[in-house]
């Protein structure tokens, strides 16, 4: 994008913002930046926590995520709520910035899906294509997605691969992923 994508505007408010209230309008008790830089990403109004993995791609967020779970010092910031399933498990749902379409009513059916579901690890998006970055990952699956991170893994899609995952339909609309100015012009 030439610029930090979080704050590239779309209709006026920055694509991480229009993410959060999104993931704030559905449901999400506490939402939080992972990575960034967070003098430059004050501007969004919410917590800035680094990444345990910077620059290791996409899994290294989701396991920042997950720790934040257990870490008794976070729970002021941490985007997790104790889901209704029957395992009382923690569960965090992770977002990426560039999906500036995400309305409020997606992550809401979302969050019913895994809350229906106690058995699964992942709960991910689908439209027409899987969405991998979409998803709401149980804690109870951090040691397996740890150990596919140690292996090597950076893709979440393949990391998915050795858990329980169930896709929830969610509408195309809201899945339009922003990774270029070609792509925002759209």
């Amino acid at each position: 994008m030439g610029r930090t994508k979080a704050l590239v505007e779309v209709d006026g408010t920055p694509m991480a913002r229009r993410v959060a209230d999104a993931l704030e309008g559905g449901g999400c008790e506490r939402v939080v930046v992972v990575g960034g830089e967070a003098r430059e990403l004050a501007s969004l109004a919410l917590p800035i926590v680094p990444d345990d993995h910077p620059g290791e791609g996409p899994l290294g967020g989701v396991l920042t995520a997950l720790r934040l779970l257990s870490d008794p010092r976070t729970d002021r910031w941490v985007d997790a709520r104790r889901d209704r399933s029957t395992d009382g498990g923690s569960a965090v749902f992770v977002a990426p910035c560039d999906l500036p379409d995400l309305a409020p009513a997606a992550v809401h059916s979302m969050i019913a899906g895994a809350e229906l579901d106690g058995s699964a690890d992942v709960f991910v998006a689908r439209g027409a294509r899987l969405e991998p970055a979409l998803a709401i990952w149980r804690a109870a699956a951090s040691d397996r997605v740890c150990a596919a991170f140690d292996g090597g893994e950076r893709a979440l899609h393949r990391a998915m691969t050795s858990l329980d995952v169930v896709e929830v339909m969610v509408d195309e609309a809201n899945l339009r992923n922003v990774n270029t100015p070609r792509d925002l012009a759209r």
